[in-house]
């Protein structure tokens, strides 16, 4: 039988430790998630405690009322193979229902081998996330490419809202002054195009998002944004139901390396995904 947990929210420097257990390795986190996480939403940080023994955590983030995502479930490695882990991630289920409207909707991204856990709890399967790998190159930044937090916030939650279930300007202010990385906007003719942001992780950089009107607009995007990384390899998180993103990691001959399911419990969302090239951070969403 698995021991019984005690849930309460994390403190700041627990983040830390939480970011640090052996077993985010897969998801690959930016170097400083942990603030970005702390800054999005405090009260959706879960640590779990055995005898009084911090011995994991999860996200159970908020987004208003009506949408929640759920993830990053991890407990330190002597406490796996004995049902805790699956016994935190239901908990934690149930705390971030209680933070939401009835009947509101949570997302996820899960791995195949969990499938049945998310099946077993309400959780309809959507689509595939691809991970795939490029490399950066030294380059000039496109013309028509600007620094995002000159554009405002308000002008890049408004299209950030197009594709995303419910506006989350909270976290948008939070990503967009990203340590250790760049965020560019895409204007033309005055009208804001498209946006995206690329950051250190443990493993060379993250680019997510990058959401743009085209797949030229897109592309002028990533080229500019790869101007962080020269040489390094860059993940970007392609959502397999935007053909044209497909299609644009396909030419430019970017290799798979792994892939996620998005699962949600309740409606799933409508958003414009002919406009998502590369999906936010897993866990937020």
């Amino acid at each position: 039988m698995a021991e019984p947990l005690t849930l309460r929210l994390m403190t700041r420097d627990e983040v830390d430790w939480w970011f640090g257990l052996p077993g985010h390795e897969g998801w690959n986190p930016g170097l400083h998630d942990a603030d970005t996480y702390w800054a999005a939403d405090p009260e959706g940080l879960v640590a779990a405690e055995i005898a009084g023994e911090l011995i994991g955590g999860g996200a159970i983030i908020r987004y208003g009322g009506s949408f929640g995502a759920l993830g990053h479930v991890v407990v330190h490695p002597q406490t796996r193979g004995r049902g805790i882990e699956d016994q935190l991630w239901r908990a934690c289920l149930q705390l971030l229902r209680g933070r939401l409207q009835p009947g509101a909707t949570i997302g996820l991204d899960g791995v195949s081998q969990d499938r049945s856990r998310y099946v077993d709890a309400g959780f309809v399967f959507s689509h595939r996330t691809i991970r795939y790998e490029t490399t950066g190159a030294a380059g000039p930044i496109r013309d028509g490419m600007v620094p995002a937090d000159g554009v405002g916030v308000e002008a890049i939650a408004g299209f950030d809202g197009r594709c995303f279930p419910v506006p989350r300007k909270r976290f948008v202010s939070t990503w967009l002054q990203v340590v250790d990385g760049l965020a560019l906007a895409c204007r033309q003719a005055g009208r804001l195009r498209g946006y995206g942001v690329i950051r250190r992780s443990r493993e060379g950089a993250r680019l997510e998002p990058l959401l743009a009107d085209d797949a030229k607009v897109a592309e002028n995007l990533l080229d500019s944004l790869l101007t962080f990384a020269p040489h390094e390899p860059v993940f970007l998180d392609v959502p397999e139901t935007n053909a044209w993103a497909m299609a644009l990691a396909r030419r430019r001959r970017m290799h798979p390396v792994s892939s996620r399911g998005r699962l949600y419990r309740g409606p799933a969302p409508r958003v414009a995904e002919a406009r998502i090239f590369g999906d936010s951070t897993f866990s937020l969403g």
